[in-house]
């Protein structure tokens, strides 16, 4: 039986809405993290990436237990970056007299990884059959 012509343009938004859908995804995934005004906000974004990636963690964790959580489950990134730039940003929070660390590109960049791979039993190759 030959399709009409309203079921071959349904096909055709069909497909294009799909394609659409496709390089939008494809489109976010290759975005860099964007941009931050300063490290205050690239660590405010990590926070709020690391609550969504990591509910596990208690309420109240310091950014060292964040960071070595990361680290336990396989997070790459460089960490000898992430901690001299958790330390410029802890002294310029904690009561030192450093300024604000304009640079937060690397924390946005962790932060969106997380978003994009969260780490689940799938992606660990855990078997996810109870039992």
């Amino acid at each position: 039986m030959p399709i009409s012509l309203l079921e071959a343009s349904l096909l055709g938004a069909d497909i294009a809405l799909f394609s659409l859908a496709g390089a939008g995804y494809l489109l976010s995934r290759s975005l860099g993290p964007g941009v931050v005004p300063d490290a205050r906000a690239a660590f405010e974004l990590l926070d709020r990436s690391i609550k969504r990636y990591a509910p596990e963690l208690p309420q109240g964790y310091t950014w060292t237990e964040a960071f070595e959580h990361l680290r336990e489950r396989g997070v790459k990134s460089d960490w000898t970056k992430m901690d001299e730039k958790l330390s410029e940003y802890e002294a310029f929070r904690y009561g030192s007299l450093a300024p604000l660390p304009r640079d937060g590109t690397d924390v946005a960049a962790l932060a969106m990884k997380l978003r994009r791979n969260p780490i689940g039993r799938r992606t660990k190759g855990e078997d996810t059959q109870p039992g």
